[in-house]
């Protein structure tokens, strides 16, 4: 079961209304706890600017970034039934975030 230990807001200048471009973006500090094993999302991504984020649990990472030229998205989750349960978990709850193991590749396209 997915434990949601703090949910705090870093942005100081948040605002809903500017959160697409105007600099009031939506930026989480998430810290989790799932079958024992604590962790966290720290998301400082910038709206129409692109998603930058990074998602720890235990010694493994996601780190997703399509604010540079070249997007960026990494991996070192092994793809493992405890890993899918955590991914599902978080899924249900934070549908924003691409949660991905290392072995599979990702593609982004631009819409």
């Amino acid at each position: 079961m997915l434990k949601i230990l703090d949910e705090r807001e870093q942005n100081s200048f948040y605002d809903p209304e500017k959160a697409n471009n105007g600099g009031g973006y939506h930026q989480p500090r998430i810290e989790f706890e799932f079958e024992g094993i604590r962790g966290f999302i720290n998301d400082t991504s910038c709206g129409d600017f692109g998603d930058r984020y990074i998602i720890k649990w235990g010694d493994y990472e996601i780190y997703v970034n399509t604010m540079d030229r070249e997007p960026t998205f990494e991996s070192t989750f092994p793809d493992t039934p405890q890993v899918r349960r955590l991914f599902d978990a978080l899924g249900d709850i934070y549908r924003k975030y691409e949660l991905f193991p290392k072995n599979e590749l990702y593609l982004y396209e631009e819409v």
